[in-house]
C-alpha cells in the first residue's frame, strides 16, 4: 500500500514555546528572572562593602577567585524595609551573566523554578512607571487561582542602567 505524503489533512499546531524563571522573594514579594541569565544561586557569602557606593550597591564577593559586584534589589527596586533578625542567614545570592556583565542579586528566599509558555507574561498595569518599569519586564500569571503575579525583572535593563554601568568595573 502506498501513502501519498503530500498532502496531509490535519492541521500542524504552532509550537508552543516555554520558558523558565527562577522565583523568589524579596520583602514578601514574589519576583522572577529569565533562568537562561542565571549561572548559579548560592548562600550569601562575605560580602565586602565599598565606601562611597549607594545602597542598592551591597558589595563585591570573591567567587572561586572572581570578583562579583552585588545588587541589592530591595534598594534598587525601592521596596520599603523590612525588620531581619539575621540578614546573612536569610538571604541568597543569584549569579547572572547578562550582556557579558557577571553580577549577583541580593534575595531574601529562592522559592521555585517555575516553567511557563510565553504567553503567561504579561506587560505590567499602566500605573507602574519610572525607575520601576524600566526593572520590571511584566507579570508573570502562575496560574487563574494564584492570587497575585509575579513580577518578573529585566536583568538586562539593570545592568544597561545609568545606575549600574557608573559602577562598571571593567
Amino acid at each position: 500500500m502506498e501513502v501519498d505524503l503530500t498532502y496531509s489533512k490535519y492541521k500542524v499546531i504552532d509550537k508552543i514555546t516555554k520558558k523558565k524563571y527562577i522565583a523568589f522573594n524579596i520583602n514578601n514579594q514574589k519576583f522572577a528572572i529569565d533562568i537562561d541569565n542565571v549561572l548559579e544561586a548560592i548562600e550569601t557569602a562575605d560580602i565586602t562593602h565599598i565606601i562611597h557606593t549607594p545602597e542598592y550597591i551591597a558589595g563585591v564577593i570573591n567567587l572561586r577567585g572572581n570578583i562579583i559586584a552585588i545588587i541589592d534589589l530591595q534598594e534598587l527596586l525601592m521596596l520599603p524595609p523590612i525588620e531581619k533578625n539575621n540578614y546573612a542567614l536569610l538571604n541568597k545570592i543569584i549569579i547572572v551573566k547578562e550582556e557579558k556583565k557577571i553580577f549577583g542579586l541580593l534575595v531574601d528566599e529562592i522559592i521555585d523554578i517555575i516553567e511557563k509558555e510565553d504567553s503567561a507574561l504579561i506587560s505590567l498595569p499602566v500605573s507602574v512607571t519610572g525607575k520601576l518599569a524600566e526593572f520590571l519586564q511584566g507579570l508573570l500569571i502562575i496560574d487563574e487561582n494564584e492570587k497575585e503575579p509575579i513580577c518578573v525583572i529585566n536583568t538586562k535593563n539593570i545592568v544597561l542602567s545609568e545606575e549600574i554601568r557608573k559602577f562598571d568595573y571593567d
